[in-house]
């Protein structure tokens, strides 16, 4: 390897732009697809909930196609992240990333996100929207009680629920 592709300032913006890239990345992740828990599948604790609520066939269909959703939208940023690492990777052995561009992809992350994250929110609404009274206040209740616990147990906390 050349002497050019080991410079400290290089290493230091391709560092920056996985950070950037990372955290935001992260961040979205979560909010998209909700917690899943340690390992769980994508918006696991926000359809358990639901799912605890005595739910019809058809409200069964929407917690589903949700499920399926975010698996998917989590598969397909998990590809588009190995291929902005390798993209990354391209640009600073060329010479090439400059903060310009890294700023433009993370603006254009930004939009994909938010666009991911509207559509997820628009599913949840519509399960929501087809909750009775009574599924309504149950749901409440859990959520109340998962606010409780996480008063009690403190920041940080994972153990058991």
């Amino acid at each position: 390897m050349s002497a050019s592709h080991r410079s400290p300032v290089r290493a230091a913006l391709f560092g920056l732009g996985f950070t950037a890239l990372g955290a935001g990345l992260t961040l979205a992740s979560g909010a998209v697809a909700g917690p899943g828990g340690h390992g769980g599948p994508p918006g696991g604790h926000l359809m358990r909930v639901f799912e605890d609520l005595d739910l019809r066939p058809e409200q069964q269909k929407l917690v589903t196609a949700f499920k399926d959703d975010a698996r998917e939208a989590m598969q397909d940023h998990h590809a588009e992240r190995r291929a902005d690492a390798q993209e990354w990777v391209k640009l600073v052995r060329e010479d090439k990333l400059t903060r310009a561009l890294m700023h433009q992809r993370i603006d254009q992350k930004i939009a994909t996100m938010k666009d991911d994250m509207h559509e997820m929110a628009d599913q949840v609404f519509d399960l929501y929207a087809s909750l009775d009274q009574v599924q309504r206040a149950a749901l409440v209740e859990k959520v109340e009680g998962h606010l409780t616990r996480m008063d009690s147990e403190g920041p940080g906390h994972r153990g058991p629920r």
